[in-house]
């Protein structure tokens, strides 16, 4: 099992699968790491093999990890049909929806094109759950789409729930700036992203 992550971490898929196909009890683990690594690797097309295959052939109910890894294949691939496929099972399934499965339906939704879903899904989570992962996520799916006042105007609001942002906050909405040509408060975000690291440092 062990072996199989290792593999799949490091992207040698073809390892990792074989290893896999030895096995004659399989458990979430092992579904997660191959997943996991397919994700890594970006093979969306063997994500949701594996996934048919582990409904149907183990007659196993995927964990949340696994559901993770499938809603970043569909993200990737911008396949908005098959995540509300997969949001439908997680209801129907009635899975414990944590921050992690919150944030990779927000992702999902946002980058397949339905930012106004990703947003309805974000403002689920209320109080300290909203963190800076969540808050990232939504920020990225506004500058990606070219509402960078949202995603600016979602920014202030992380600071002022003092949510501390990171590098993938700045890089969110550096990016946002890009794209539409706001030099000065590209400069501004760098300026603050600079200050800010040195004072948690």
């Amino acid at each position: 099992m062990s072996l199989i992550a290792a593999y799949s971490s490091q992207g040698n898929m073809t390892e990792a699968q074989r290893l896999f196909d030895s096995l004659l009890e399989r458990n979430s683990v092992v579904w997660t790491a191959l997943c996991s690594g397919y994700v890594k690797s970006q093979q969306c097309e063997a994500v949701f093999k594996l996934f048919r295959e582990c409904r149907t052939k183990e007659a196993l109910v995927p964990d949340a990890m696994i559901i993770i890894s499938v809603l970043g294949a569909c993200a990737m691939q911008a396949d908005l049909s098959l995540g509300k496929q997969i949001r439908a099972y997680i209801l129907r399934m009635r899975f414990k929806v944590d921050k992690k499965l919150l944030s990779a339906l927000v992702d999902m939704y946002s980058k397949c094109g339905n930012v106004a879903y990703a947003k309805k899904i974000f403002r689920l989570v209320t109080g300290s759950d909203r963190d800076a992962i969540l808050y990232n996520v939504m920020i990225a799916g506004y500058a990606h789409h070219g509402l960078e006042n949202k995603a600016i105007q979602l920014f202030q609001e992380m600071l002022n729930k003092s949510v501390k942002p990171d590098k993938v906050t700045f890089v969110a909405l550096l990016s946002a700036c890009r794209r539409h040509g706001l030099v000065e408060l590209g400069e501004q975000f760098f300026y603050f992203h600079g200050t800010r690291l040195q004072h948690i440092a």
